[in-house]
């Protein structure tokens, strides 16, 4: 008996260590099957959302998903829409992920650049809705918005085209695509469906479907007469006029202005000349760097996880630990609305929510938070989505 104590003390030693290692197993694993479900519904939620909380949050409500009852409102609706989109995607010599992530930073600066003149509502590929009441912003600042959005689209196109001087193909396909922009005023019934504000009816109806029209290039503002008083843009561009006839609803009378005249030359048309049909070309290569300045490259999470020694499980332990600890994102605190309780920030890309780096409204989660802001200052802080509103959880 006394010769098997060595071997029971070493069986049970064994059986120690596996049950141990077991029981992290399973640990590590239930949580990681929580954490990633809690991800999965984040990034799930639309991008309207992450990008246009300054107006939604008050909207939100998370008891209940169906749609909220509508009213009608009195709307000026302005979509933003990315010329040449169709072409510039189908593209054989980019990967998708690659183009996704050009078109995606691109409607991100457009959104980014939009005050609080206008309110966001959802993405369409490659075009942006906003509204406002009508009459809620003058003329003028509409005007600007709408030249400001031209500004950032042609400013980040240009920034990612000198990024590319190592392909040239891609290079001049991103400085081929163009920006037009639509906006018209209607009556329509505005409601919120799972935290998004939406329009519906012929006004929304009339707008989409400007969008396929007979005017020439691929860079202007289509402005219906319904909407040109509420938008000044007479004083630096012509008035081309525009009469469109949309099935089941009519005859549309409008203008047609062209910033910066650039509409589209027609060797820009003649762009797929670069690859003679048929022909197999290489697909394009982008450096680290390029993709880092997108900030939208995917994450590849684990899916399988197998231990066989007691060193990969405390791997996996750390592993899991790194994973569920506070991350800090970095930002600077933009403006304080002491009144409305709520402050707007211009941070780093914020992981947990799986959001880019952007300018956004969030709520301090107290008092003893919102202590520790003022305007123009540095902050390291925490964001979790509370009760469907961005709320700032820990600042230091």
């Amino acid at each position: 008996m006394i010769d098997n104590i060595p071997y029971d003390y070493q069986h049970w030693q064994f059986m120690g260590w596996t049950g141990g290692l077991l029981a992290s197993a399973v640990v590590i694993s239930v949580g990681y099957a929580v954490w990633a479900k809690r991800r999965k519904k984040q990034q799930e939620s639309s991008v309207r959302e992450m990008l246009g909380v300054s107006d939604l949050s008050n909207s939100l409500d998370t008891k209940h998903e169906g749609q909220h009852a509508g009213r009608a409102a009195d709307t000026l609706f302005i979509m933003p829409d990315i010329s040449n989109y169709t072409r510039f995607v189908s593209s054989k010599h980019l990967e998708a992920d690659d183009a996704q992530n050009i078109i995606f930073s691109l409607m991100s600066a457009i959104i980014n650049t939009v005050g609080e003149e206008l309110r966001f509502s959802k993405l369409e590929g490659d075009s942006a809705l906003f509204f406002t009441n009508a009459d809620a912003a003058s003329p003028e600042q509409i005007g600007r918005t709408l030249l400001s959005i031209f500004a950032a689209f042609d400013a980040r196109k240009t920034k990612l085209a000198a990024e590319l001087t190592h392909d040239p193909v891609t290079k001049e396909m991103i400085q081929n695509l163009d920006l037009k922009i639509f906006a018209h005023r209607g009556v329509a019934q505005r409601f919120t469906y799972r935290g998004m504000v939406d329009h519906f009816g012929s006004e929304v109806t009339l707008l989409h479907k400007l969008m396929k029209n007979h005017v020439n290039g691929d860079r202007y503002v289509l402005v219906t007469e319904a909407a040109r008083r509420l938008i000044d843009l007479h004083d630096q561009y012509d008035c081309e006029p525009l009469s469109e006839t949309i099935e089941h609803i009519g005859q549309v009378q409008g203008c047609v202005f062209r910033p910066m005249n650039a509409s589209k030359s027609v060797q820009a048309e003649k762009v797929s000349s670069l690859k003679t049909e048929g022909a197999k070309t290489p697909k394009a290569k982008f450096p680290p760097s390029f993709r880092n300045s997108l900030k939208l490259t995917n994450m590849k999470w684990i899916t399988t996880m197998k231990i066989k020694t007691l060193v990969a499980a405390v791997a996996i332990t750390f592993a899991a630990t790194a994973a569920f600890a506070t991350d800090y994102t970095k930002g600077t605190v933009k403006k304080i609305d002491a009144k409305s309780g709520k402050v707007t920030v211009k941070h780093e890309e914020l992981k947990n929510l799986g959001m880019p780096a952007m300018t956004m409204v969030f709520v301090p989660k107290d008092d003893a938070v919102l202590a520790k802001l003022k305007e123009g200052g540095n902050i390291e802080f925490v964001a979790e989505r509370v009760k469907g509103k961005l709320t700032l959880v820990e600042v230091k």
